[in-house]
């Protein structure tokens, strides 16, 4: 359920788009992706493996079509997956982690005390909020005095 919820976040309304690409990756295809990570700034968190593999594949594919190697398909697509991260996933994913932590800490008998925390637990906004709660955390704005 959880992971259902972090695929429609990530994927959102282009299920289309997921399926073409688990299968190739043209020129075109990975050319826009690279300019999305640009744009949003993701392109500078890769490593320089990453980055260098990335090219390559866009060196290979500008020259010989498509990249259709299963192997490599997948390294590329954890790749775009990073590329195409927004801040609400970033924070959808962080609220998932969060909520997984939760469930997995039943020993300490909460659920019998708080039973609707396990349906909250499933639900998406309540994990969005708890994404923004701990991005809060670590990501708080101090303001200073005003003189």
């Amino acid at each position: 359920m959880l992971i259902d919820l972090y695929a429609f976040c990530l994927i959102g309304r282009r299920r289309g788009v997921r399926a073409k690409m688990e299968q190739a990756f043209s020129y075109a295809d990975l050319r826009i992706y690279r300019s999305k990570g640009w744009r949003n700034r993701n392109w500078q968190w890769l490593t320089e493996r990453e980055k260098g593999l990335y090219m390559a594949a866009m060196w290979y594919a500008k020259g010989k079509g498509e990249i259709v190697n299963s192997f490599v398909v997948r390294k590329l697509m954890s790749i775009v997956e990073k590329l195409r991260a927004t801040i609400k996933v970033r924070i959808f994913q962080a609220g998932l982690a969060k909520a997984a932590g939760m469930l997995a800490e039943d020993d300490k008998g909460v659920f019998k005390w708080a039973p609707r925390l396990r349906e909250w637990l499933r639900d998406p906004d309540y994990i969005l909020w708890l994404g923004i709660c701990s991005f809060e955390a670590r990501f708080s704005i101090v303001r200073t005095a005003e003189r």
